[in-house]
């Protein structure tokens, strides 16, 4: 009986087709996702102390920012297409820096301690900034 070579399974193909470091990406990715749910949630359910503190506009607003950002960048991402997760890595970084400045001002506004909160945010934000530079000077993953 001749055994043929099995083809790899959709897991390892779709893991085959990510750019290098597969790991880095696959983590960008899910971050990416992460940011878009976050935006989908607040656009479903906005939080009430953050609507209440900068209003329904803004906080939908952050909430679009996030949702669109997230979801772009996620797609562009794994293909290296810099030149697409650029603007959606601005609007992702500009949705949480929003979040997390109403977050800080909450913090001194109100009772209760929201520092570590923020400081989690401002953490994402500087995040998305270092990935924001090391991509700004290319349209997409060199190699390519």
């Amino acid at each position: 009986m001749i055994q043929h070579p099995r083809s790899p399974g959709w897991p390892q193909l779709l893991w085959s087709r990510l750019q290098e470091p597969r790991l880095m990406t696959a983590a960008h990715i899910i971050a990416y996702a992460t940011i878009a749910a976050a935006g989908a949630s607040v656009l479903m359910d906005p939080p009430a102390s953050i609507s209440t503190q900068i209003g329904h506009t803004m906080t939908t607003l952050w909430g679009l920012m996030s949702l669109i950002g997230g979801a772009v960048a996620m797609i562009a991402c794994p293909a290296g297409r810099w030149m697409i997760e650029k603007p959606a890595l601005v609007l992702c970084a500009t949705g949480v820096l929003l979040y997390g400045l109403t977050v800080f001002g909450l913090h001194w506004t109100t009772d209760g301690n929201r520092l570590p909160q923020a400081l989690i945010l401002a953490a994402l934000f500087l995040h998305l900034a270092g990935r924001f530079v090391y991509i700004r000077p290319f349209s997409y993953e060199p190699g390519k």
